[in-house]
Formats: C-alpha cells, sequence, structure tokens
C-alpha cells in the first residue's frame, strides 16, 4: 500500500498550477543536474497564501481538494480542467483511487481517528435534476459518498446533523439556509495522542507576542527531549509525531508488549520564521535529531471561510459563472454552476494531542538520566504556522497559523 500511496502522490505533486494570477513573487527554484528547475506552490501553500492575516486560522487542504474532487467528477470540459488544475490533480482517476486507499487505509485504525466522510444532497424543492446514477456510483466506489435527497424544510437540520455526527459535534453545522439546488459535503474529523505527551505540570502562564505587537498571556507547554528539528538560520521547524502504537495488557491488568501500525505516520509540524509556503518548506528541510527545549502555547481555534474568492485567485472561474459551468455529467438534467464554497474548521492542541475536525460544503445553484547537552531553543511565543500531515502520502491534512491569543 506504501508503494501505491507514494506513486499517486508522486502523481499528485507533478500537476502544475494554471490560475488566473500569477504569484507575488518569483516562485523559488532549485538546480537539478546541473538546470535550473522552477518549483511550483503547491495547493495547500497556494490556499495558505489566501488565508486572513487579522486572525488564528485553520484549514484543511485535504477536506477543500476531496470536496473539490466530488465536483470534479460531475464536470466536464474546462471547467474540470480548472479544477483539477487548481488543485494539483493531475489525474482525476489516479486521485479517486488514492482517496479510496486513504479512507480504507485510516478507517481500520483505532489508535489515531482520522474519519473521512463524503455525501452529496439534492434539494428536490429547486430542482427537477436528479443525481446522474453513474456519477453516484463513482462517488460510492471511492469516496464512500452517501447520496440524500432533502427539501426546503429539512434540508438545514438534515445536512447539519449529518455534519455534526461527522465531526463528533466539533462542528454543529455548515449551511444556514435551503436556498440551493444540490450540496456536495466533505467531512474529516482527527484525534491522537502526542507520542511524547507534555507534562501539565509544565504548562505556565507566558507571554506571547501577537501578530500586531501587543504582548497576551497564554498557557505555554513545555517539552524538553529529542526530535526531528531544522533550522536554516531564519526559519526554525520541530517535528511533533503523534502516537502510532497501543499498548498491549494481559488478563491480570499488567503491560504486555505494543502493537505498531507501520502504516500510519502523521506528525504536527511547527515552523517558526519564514512560514509563507508551509508545505515547499517542509518537502525541502533536512531534519535532523537535536535535543529541543519546546515551549508552545495550548490553543483552540473555530474557523469558518467562504472560499470563493480563494478559489477564483487559484483559477476556478467557470465553475463558479453561470454562463460557462459544465456540470451536466453530475445530474440527469439543467444548468448548474458552484454558488458557494463553504469551509469550517476546529481544532484544539493541548499536552495530551490534538483534536481537529474540517468540513467543506460546494453548494451547487441551477441556474531516565541522561548525559544531555545544551538544548536547542524553540520558543513559540509570537505566530508560528503548524502544519498537520500524513508522513506516508505526503498529504497535508491541517494547516495553521496561531497570531493571536485569543
Amino acid at each position: 500500500m506504501k508503494n501505491i500511496l507514494a506513486a499517486l502522490l508522486a502523481a499528485l505533486m507533478t500537476a502544475v498550477s494554471c490560475g488566473t494570477q500569477p504569484p507575488a513573487t518569483e516562485p523559488d527554484s532549485e538546480p537539478v543536474g546541473g538546470e535550473i528547475v522552477q518549483m511550483t506552490e503547491t495547493f495547500a501553500d497556494k490556499l495558505n497564501a489566501q488565508m486572513p492575516q487579522d486572525k488564528n486560522y485553520m484549514f484543511s487542504p485535504l477536506s477543500v481538494k476531496m470536496a473539490l474532487a466530488l465536483a470534479a467528477n460531475g464536470a466536464e470540459g474546462e471547467t474540470r480542467d480548472e479544477i483539477l488544475a487548481a488543485c494539483d490533480i493531475d489525474d482525476l482517476g489516479e486521485f479517486n483511487q488514492y482517496s479510496r486507499e486513504m479512507i480504507d487505509r485510516y478507517s481500520q485504525a483505532d489508535i489515531l481517528s482520522l474519519d473521512i466522510a463524503n455525501s452529496i444532497w439534492l434539494n428536490t424543492d429547486n430542482t427537477d435534476s436528479k443525481f446522474a446514477q453513474s456519477y453516484k456510483d463513482t462517488l460510492t466506489k471511492y469516496y464512500d459518498a452517501e447520496a440524500a435527497e432533502v427539501n426546503n424544510k429539512n434540508a438545514v437540520s438534515t445536512v447539519n446533523k449529518w455534519v455534526n455526527d461527522k465531526t463528533r459535534e466539533k462542528i454543529p453545522g455548515i449551511i444556514s439556509d435551503s436556498d440551493f439546488a444540490a450540496a456536495l459535503v466533505n467531512a474529516v474529523y482527527f484525534k491522537a495522542h502526542w507520542q511524547d505527551e507534555f507534562s501539565e505540570y509544565a504548562t505556565e502562564k507566558e507571554d506571547f507576542t501577537e501578530a500586531d505587537g501587543k504582548i497576551a498571556q497564554v498557557d505555554m507547554m513545555r517539552r524538553t527531549d529529542y526530535m526531528n528539528y531544522y533550522s536554516d538560520g531564519q526559519t526554525q521547524i520541530a517535528e511533533l509525531p503523534y502516537r502510532n502504537y497501543e499498548t498491549r495488557v494481559d488478563e491480570k491488568g499488567y503491560l504486555n508488549g505494543r502493537t505498531s501500525y507501520d502504516d500510519i505516520d502523521v506528525s504536527m509540524y511547527v515552523i517558526l520564521g519564514d512560514d509563507k509556503n508551509p508545505e515547499e518548506l517542509l518537502n525541502k528541510a533536512e531534519f535532523s535529531s537535536a535535543y529541543v527545549a519546546l515551549s508552545m502555547p495550548k490553543f483552540k481555534t473555530e474557523f469558518d471561510i467562504t472560499l470563493n474568492d480563494a478559489l477564483k485567485a487559484l483559477g476556478i472561474n467557470r465553475a463558479f459563472d453561470k454562463n460557462s459551468a459544465q456540470f451536466r455529467p453530475m445530474f440527469t438534467g439543467g444548468d448548474f454552476m458552484i454558488d458557494e464554497v463553504l469551509h469550517k474548521t476546529y481544532i484544539n492542541v493541548d499536552e495530551e494531542g490534538t483534536e481537529a475536525a474540517a468540513v467543506t460544503a460546494v453548494m451547487m445553484a441551477g441556474t531516565g538520566i541522561r548525559n544531555l547537552p545544551e538544548p536547542v531553543e524553540l520558543k513559540l511565543d509570537r505566530p508560528f504556522t503548524y502544519v498537520i500531515r500524513d508522513n506516508i502520502s505526503g498529504e497535508i491534512l491541517f494547516m495553521g497559523r496561531f497570531a493571536y491569543a485569543k
């Protein structure tokens, strides 16, 4: 399975964005075999550049990409091409299979929860069309997508109940009205314990300098230990792995070894310094073991955003245009367009680990004592970026920035 996922990820990473707006600066380049190779921004980094800078945010590139893939499977022509290019998906068939593998891999894991759910909803009061059977079959096969019909009376309560259930009540809902013809919804729920937890006794109130220069008090967690670490003199990165094993206990209650899950490898990476393109930075960083004194705030962030403008900046334009959107393969008849792409997230980081959830809705309109060295200090007492990555596939599950102690 690792080989399959690695191959699929490699295919995804070769896609070149064709967004309508150029990047603010020239892309980085690296010499390869004596030639200069231009580095393209990844989907996660391009979307991260569209996030607000005046508040804490967190989004799930995985959730947004998967929701847009649901739409792409029902699109054709240039509409489909724009969605795939913006998402760095070179081959939709391969991404469908990749999604199937990821859903299967994590559905079997007990030690770490990464639950991925998909659904498509048709509002029969707002359209006479139906989802095409071939479209439903594809989403069922690769995304385990549920397909259901609602009406104006029950649409909000029904869709939001599904969202609430799939995120284990961390995100109560995603829509506020029934003014849609169809909705394509992805939900991701994540919960994991640190491989090495922070001691609650080491957590103390400490100053945190916010992005606007103000000083605020936060609960600062502390842990000093060996960890994978990278620094280029301007930027520091530390890896905080999540536990991928469970201890076994015999009938008398004694420890009897442990069971490891080699196909699960997820970490949070904290980045302090130049964090313009976090995923690209992680891909290029050469980590080594270092003795690090890490200070990190406990924090909880709830965030929501409408992604229309962000996705248009990435090159998805036809899908939002009633005159040029091409979604005929999705329905039995009629012309449809994307009205809104809604995204909500939740994350809670404490001494034990991380709990996070994300929902993306594509709303369619018709129309021990050791001799230890001096530790390297990594003190997250000013704005920092965090990334939760599946280290086997390379998929960015969540990405965010903590800049305000609110």
